[in-house]
């Protein structure tokens, strides 16, 4: 009678050929899952901005990036140079915000929001463009003088592959789920 299971040791060569074979295509897997993750980590906030009262007269340099959702602001010009800068017309907290990408990749800013202590969300209005490979970006966003902007920023965006990620301040990236029909 013929043997046509095969013996032992080629049961156990066998298993074994599995084994190895489950384990490379693991290894390959979270090999791209950390790659994945270290180019996300390319994008940050850098320092965690600090809220900044702003009181009615304020000069602000005109060179700033500035999105006002509070201040009224209006230009001046300095008598003798013609430089204009803006001046708020009311009070306003301002927030500097500072993201910086050292990937070779682009990302694209879906939201940045500030999570408040008590869980509600301040969101800053989608004015951030898609962020070049290897670029600093600096805004400030003028808030209303009654919205508290202290707490935790939030940053989503995707990567070069579409991928979507969210990071509060400096914390580490957390990947998001694909958005349906994306």
């Amino acid at each position: 009678m013929e043997n046509i299971w095969g013996t032992v040791p080629d049961w156990i060569a066998a298993v074994g050929t599995a084994a190895a074979f489950l384990w490379a295509v693991f290894l390959y897997s979270q090999n791209l899952r950390d790659r994945e993750i270290a180019q996300a980590r390319l994008l940050s906030i850098v320092s965690p901005p600090a809220p900044l009262q702003m009181i009615a007269g304020t000069i602000l340099p005109s060179e700033l990036k500035i999105i006002a959702l509070a201040g009224d602001l209006q230009t001046s010009t300095h008598r003798g140079t013609g430089r204009v800068s803006l001046v708020l017309k009311e009070a306003a907290v301002a927030v500097d915000f500072h993201l910086t990408s050292t990937s070779d990749e682009s990302f694209f800013i879906e939201s940045i929001d500030i999570v408040r202590k008590d869980g509600s969300v301040l969101s800053v209005p989608n004015y951030w463009p898609d962020l070049p490979p290897r670029t600093d970006y600096k805004v400030t966003v003028l808030f209303p003088e009654d919205e508290t902007a202290a707490g935790k920023y939030r940053i989503r965006f995707r990567d070069a592959s579409g991928r979507r990620w969210e990071r509060y301040n400096s914390r580490p990236v957390y990947k998001l789920p694909r958005r349906s029909g994306s």
